[in-house]
């Protein structure tokens, strides 16, 4: 069967062309996708350290730059465009610390230096609420839990597929994509490949995503993520869920709920043979600019395998030390975490604590203490500080590395400029 390695190198082809005719004289010779093109380029630098006491600590200062050409229409009154982003790290510190990409005997900051195509994909949209995307693009549902562009990182996870959307019903939308690569935040030159989740990964995957939001007191989202992966099969999955996301304000004060359940069981090429739940329950409280959340998730276990979620936005979730960013421990995680929020005319903070625990034999895991604060300006440029304080539980079983505390420091400056679109 023809993979969409060809489709790549057919939109390739068009945006080149594109291209070409952009070097033609006379403004009014233009046509309307170039004419009608956006360009935007963001940049982004940040400073990471990160201390453990088994690894060797590590630090990098990185830069990111992703320069974004959307076109015009592509055909004159239709619904065609095309888009191409390239993506630029450079390590502008010492490259002394394990990336993903090499393994230098550190802890992992997951920068690698190198240039890629992230996004290159020709669109089309109906104003009868259809759209169509097909070649390499990001892809997020929800929010992310299960899949998404990963865009704390430097270099974005991007997917290489035929996606679909249809927003056309009142309240409705629909989305589907057919995924025949993966590619990972940590490039596709990984020394480990296909080892574990590093370098790009191929794909017979399926992914769909219906969301209802009609109900005044929340939206209700439903799931079916069904992953064959070629390269990992452990990361090879049927995950089925749905979840339910709202506020309510009666007077001043707004409640906060999340309701989420999947089942996920092994699939296709995937060595072990299990089937286990995921569980999230939120509540909360805001009042003004501030919020106060106490939330529960349970990643199960069966069979010695944990619930995953390899196509996740991981940094979002389970605490910003990344302790669990590769893969959920055999015996599964339970996450408490109270967390405190707030803004004022530019700022924004995070406080967030959280408790982990195995959801096998409910042993202890650790804990971890995060700070965030943001400040932007201009709607162009922010600056933030992250930090996170994991301290382990000695003598934890059956989670390796996990006893292990670490402490990570993120300084950033971002900026963005052209015309987004």
């Amino acid at each position: 069967m023809r993979t969409l390695k060809y489709w790549l190198a057919s939109a390739t082809v068009v945006l080149s062309f594109c291209f070409e005719v952009m070097a033609s004289d006379g403004e009014s010779d233009r046509p309307a996708f170039l004419a009608e093109s956006k360009i935007s380029l963001d940049t982004r630098l940040r400073y990471e350290s990160a201390h453990d006491e088994i690894q060797t600590d590590a630090d990098a200062l990185t830069l990111r730059g992703a320069l974004t050409w959307k076109t015009g229409p592509l055909v004159p009154e239709t619904g065609w465009s095309g888009l191409i982003q390239i993506e630029h790290t450079s390590v502008l510190s010492p490259k002394n610390y394990t990336s993903g990409a090499q393994d230098r005997g550190t802890v992992l900051i997951a920068d690698p230096a190198g240039t890629e195509v992230n996004q290159l994909y020709v669109a089309y949209e109906s104003p009868r609420g259809f759209a169509a995307k097909i070649g390499r693009q990001s892809i997020s549902f929800g929010d992310e839990r299960f899949v998404g562009k990963v865009a704390f990182r430097q270099n974005h996870q991007s997917f290489d597929a035929a996606s679909l959307q249809y927003t056309g019903a009142e309240n409705w939308q629909f989305n589907y994509a057919y995924v025949n690569n993966v590619n990972r935040i940590f490039g596709d030159q990984s020394d480990n490949r296909p080892a574990g989740l590093l370098g790009d990964h191929e794909q017979n995957t399926h992914l769909a995503n219906l969301v209802y939001e009609g109900w005044s007191a929340g939206l209700i989202e439903g799931y079916a993520y069904l992953v064959d992966n070629k390269d990992f099969a452990r990361a090879s999955t049927d995950t089925v869920g749905l979840r339910f996301n709202g506020s309510t304000r009666p007077k001043q004060v707004s409640y906060l709920y999340t309701l989420e359940y999947a089942r996920q069981h092994s699939s296709g090429n995937n060595p072990r043979t299990y089937q286990t739940n995921y569980w999230r329950l939120m509540g909360g409280l805001a009042y003004k600019r501030l919020s106060l959340q106490l939330s529960q998730e349970r990643l199960g276990s069966d069979n010695d395998s944990g619930f995953i979620t390899p196509f996740a936005t991981l940094h979002r979730y389970q605490g910003w030390a990344d302790k669990f960013a590769a893969l959920t421990p055999n015996e599964g995680v339970v996450a408490n975490t109270l967390t405190l929020a707030g803004r004022w005319p530019g700022f924004r903070y995070r406080v967030q604590y959280h408790d982990f625990n195995t959801s096998q034999g409910s042993g202890d895991i650790g804990t971890e203490l995060g700070l965030h604060l943001q400040y932007r300006f201009k709607q162009k440029y922010f600056v933030e500080m992250k930090y996170a304080d994991y301290r382990g539980q000695d003598g934890a079983t059956g989670v390796g590395g996990l006893s292990a505390d670490t402490r990570r420091l993120f300084l950033t400056l971002s900026a963005s400029f052209g015309d987004r679109g």
